[in-house]
């Protein structure tokens, strides 16, 4: 099975690669919710800090 998966996930790369631009759009969408989290907490605590 572990073998068969690996395969799988060769052909998979293979065929369509990661690109710097695929991974520069996940990291837009990880900064902008780590942003809004940031804003959420900052509205809930203020400007005391964590709980």
């Amino acid at each position: 099975m572990p073998a068969t998966a690996a395969v799988l996930a060769m052909i998979v790369f293979s065929t369509c690669p990661p690109t710097d631009q695929r991974f520069r759009e996940v990291r837009e969408v990880r900064d902008e919710t780590e942003a809004r989290k940031r804003g959420r907490e900052h509205a809930v605590l203020g400007d005391h800090g964590t709980v």
